[in-house]
């Protein structure tokens, strides 16, 4: 009788026991001190008290719209090392020491942390797709008002939106001159941005916080923020347009109401619920997807899913009982997955082509699981992906029957990188419900894979592309969050890619850091 996917752990677990008792070993924890997943009392004790002051500005904000004029007050912090912007019940704190932007809702006393880098890599993959759009379409001088409104085509408006200016778009026409006091800038002969300095400079210890608020908070040209921050003065007033497909055009005014010193103090509630007790966690559950996958995923996290992260010996023996059992494809699963759960341990065995009985297990297990006609057709479909195709490697994949398979979430992984692959891949004529169709395949096998052994550390890499490509930056960061805060011992060659992406939106877009 097949074994549920969720399962697969701890009977490889009691495998081990029994076949190999003594010879498992659950690693220590990796963690990130204070990981995403951190309570708030914790996130404040891992800072320490903020040393120095912080600035308090109120401005009366109004924008106005083709909903009408909405006016409302907007609290802005600025500390040392973070900012904080407050409307009504709802605060964004931005942490330069973690590089999170959390999000406090104080109605419900909860808050959400965000990688601030999955916020920025958002703003940079929007503002490529405009900047493609608008170069097919000719530029800002092309089309009439009707099409410009719908994408919009002219480049400076998506760049102020998201606050990145595409090199290859340069030399936009926008100057500024001086009306009065006031600093005036243009674009295209149009006002698009009026700041009236006040009396009040911004100390040079709050220069670059002032600046990050500007680039994070307000839909700023970068140029035209740059030219303001220059100035070295906080606005009196600052007026500024934006223009959002499809046919959303606003201003808005801020008007500097106080400026207040006041001793720092970090602005997160000490009592807020936040991920660690993600269940209860409202502002979390938006993501339903990603809702299913939390309870796994933080066990896996505290090495407390199932009975711990299998070690190579739990491998070996759920081989040899697959190889006893003629149960062939599950031992080339398990050979697989072995070799991506403890890679040094595979390498060694196969590399070193010793006699010792554990890599005689693993020799065993790639010769029967050749021999399997599921294994191989399995095989073929990663060929098939390799070459680039896709859906025909997702087709093969899925006329493979897994319903009899115990160990069967690698075979999961395929298939859901096989889907995401393909979602990844140029449209090339792809209907909204064939993607959507891919989206459904990826999920289903990624829930029942990761459900099944939350320990596989490319699940994490896989899952969060899959959320990145729709779009959910801060919970595709948050889940690499959690592939890199495994248990030690599987390998992050994937995860760590992560990294690299990361310096590298670091290196493009400093404004944001």
């Amino acid at each position: 009788m097949r074994k549920g996917s969720s399962e697969w752990h701890v009977l490889l677990g009691l495998i081990a026991v029994v076949a190999l008792a003594g010879c498992e070993s659950v690693p220590d924890t990796l963690q990130e001190p204070p990981g995403l997943l951190s309570t708030a009392a914790h996130i404040q004790d891992a800072r320490g008290e903020p040393q120095g002051d912080e600035l308090w500005l109120t401005f009366d904000r109004s924008v106005e719209g083709a909903d009408g004029v909405r006016t409302d007050v907007w609290e802005v912090v600025l500390g040392p090392d973070y900012f904080a912007v407050r409307e009504g019940d709802e605060t964004q704190l931005f942490d330069f020491v973690f590089d999170w932007m959390i999000r406090i809702d104080h109605a419900r006393g909860e808050f959400l942390p965000t990688s601030l880098y999955g916020l920025v890599a958002f703003r940079d993959e929007e503002v490529e797709i405009r900047s493609l759009i608008s170069e097919l379409y000719g530029g800002p001088e092309a089309g009439s008002d009707d099409v410009l409104d719908q994408l919009p085509i002219d480049p400076f408006w998506f760049e102020s939106e998201f606050g990145i200016e595409v090199e290859t778009l340069a030399g936009h026409d926008l100057v500024y001159e001086t009306d009065g006091r006031a600093v005036v800038f243009r674009h295209a002969g149009r006002e698009v941005a009026r700041f009236l300095p006040s009396d009040k400079t911004v100390p040079s210890s709050m220069a670059r916080t002032f600046a990050r608020f500007v680039h994070h908070s307000l839909e700023l040209h970068p140029r035209i923020a740059s030219a303001m921050l220059e100035q070295g003065y906080f606005p009196a007033e600052l007026t500024f347009f934006s223009h959002k497909p499809p046919v959303n055009r606003s201003t808005t005014r801020l008007s500097l109401a106080s400026v207040e010193t006041r001793p720092a103090a970090y602005p997160l509630p000490r009592n807020a619920r936040g991920l660690d007790r993600f269940e209860e966690n409202a502002l979390f559950q938006e993501d339903a997807f990603l809702a299913r996958l939390m309870p796994a995923m933080v066990e896996a996290v505290s090495g407390t899913y199932g009975v711990g992260v299998p070690a190579p010996e739990a491998y070996v023996a759920g081989m040899f009982h697959a190889i006893k059992g003629d149960d062939y494809l599950d031992a080339g699963l398990l050979f697989v997955e072995l070799g991506t759960m403890h890679p040094s341990f595979f390498a060694n065995c196969l590399e070193a082509a010793t006699a010792a009985p554990n890599c005689r297990v693993l020799f065993a297990a790639r010769s029967v699981s050749q021999g399997d006609e599921r294994f191989r057709r399995l095989v073929a479909a990663l060929d098939l992906d390799a070459s680039g195709k896709h859906l025909e490697a997702l087709a093969m994949a899925q006329r493979v029957n897994l319903d009899d398979t115990i160990y069967r979430d690698v075979a999961d992984r395929m298939i859901a990188g096989f889907a995401l692959a393909a979602l990844r891949a140029p449209e090339s004529g792809r209907s909204q419900s064939e993607t959507t169709s891919l989206g459904r395949i990826a999920e289903s096998h990624f829930e029942r894979g990761l459900l099944g052994n939350p320990y596989i550390p490319n699940f994490y890499y896989d899952i969060g592309l899959y959320l990145s490509i729709r779009k959910q930056m801060p919970s595709a960061w948050l889940v690499f969050h959690l592939g890199r805060s495994l248990p030690t011992g599987p390998d992050r060659s994937l995860i760590d890619q992560v990294g690299q992406h990361e310096a590298e939106l670091r290196k493009r877009h400093p404004q944001f850091f």
